[in-house]
């Protein structure tokens, strides 16, 4: 944060919204009427039985939207306090922020908090010293959105489950979202390597949660007027984790029925120092050089 704090009584401000996420523009996808009969046609090249009845394609009993079965409105809050005040010799900014944001695909969510602490301190006439620190933890309730709709669809697919937004995009609109009689997730007999979006969404556990420390401690010193040194160290700490968990699909091929489960850990810590002159001088009362 580059905002910094100025001698004075102490300031609060709180800012905080509220909002809504949606998406606007879809795919124009085949009902299940067209879908039907593109189906019988295509399998009537090669000699096969038409699978959709007349009756079905006329007035189909089943027709779902697996785009709106996906999408959702999803709100965002976010809150935001900060204090800043000190001194003529010693200024602070502190700063605390919340953020929770639902995904527009169900099952996904966004939460994050942080902290920032900004701090300046004069030593006599020529020595500053000070920090700028910034903490944040999130954590992210994420899905799979990347690679084929098909679950033999590489080996990505097989262990973690098929996208959920390209499933939605090739899924038949001829299968509901549960079977009406198990009320278990459907599933298409006619492409049973194209999985059922909402299971994916629903079924799938990606958790990942990630704390991150970025931060500098500094000094500067005034040689003789306008020649200045600075010293500063820096660094980047970051320490994540992921939980994957697919539960097992009995009646279907998403994983040949079977569950999976992983962890997966990042850790980074990255150190930087600079040291530089600074002059200043002006020439005139119209230039000014650095």
């Amino acid at each position: 944060n580059t905002k910094r704090g100025k001698s004075g009584k102490p300031r609060i401000e709180l800012n905080t919204w509220y909002g809504f996420s949606q998406v606007t523009n879809r795919y124009d996808l085949l009902d299940a009427s067209d879908f039907a009969v593109l189906v019988n046609e295509g399998l009537a090249t090669v000699n096969v039985a038409p699978p959709f009845s007349q009756e079905f394609i006329d007035n189909p009993w089943i027709d779902t939207d697996w785009q709106s079965a996906i999408f959702r409105t999803a709100p965002t809050t976010n809150i935001n306090i900060s204090t800043r005040g000190g001194s003529d010799k010693t200024r602070y900014m502190l700063s605390a922020g919340y953020m929770d944001q639902q995904g527009v695909i169900i099952e996904s969510r966004f939460k994050r908090y942080n902290l920032r602490v900004n701090l300046d301190q004069d030593i006599g006439e020529k020595i500053k010293i000070g920090n700028s620190l910034t903490a944040s933890y999130t954590l992210n309730d994420r899905l799979r959105n990347t690679g084929a709709a098909r679950s033999d669809g590489g080996e990505q697919n097989f262990l973690f489950g098929s996208p959920v937004l390209t499933s939605a995009h090739a899924r038949s609109p001829a299968t509901p979202v549960l079977d009406p009689v198990s009320g278990e997730y459907s599933f298409d007999t006619l492409a049973p390597l194209f999985p059922n979006p909402v299971a994916m969404a629903e079924a799938q556990d990606i958790y990942n949660t990630t704390i991150r420390l970025i931060g500098n401690v500094f000094a500067g010193y005034e040689i003789v007027k306008g020649l200045r040194f600075r010293t500063q160290l820096g660094t980047d700490l970051r320490y994540e984790n992921e939980d994957f968990f697919m539960p097992p699909f009995p009646d279907q091929r998403q994983g040949n029925g079977t569950g999976r489960a992983s962890v997966r850990n990042f850790n980074e810590v990255l150190w930087l120092t600079e040291n530089y002159l600074t002059y200043d001088f002006n020439l005139g009362s119209q230039h000014k050089f650095q």
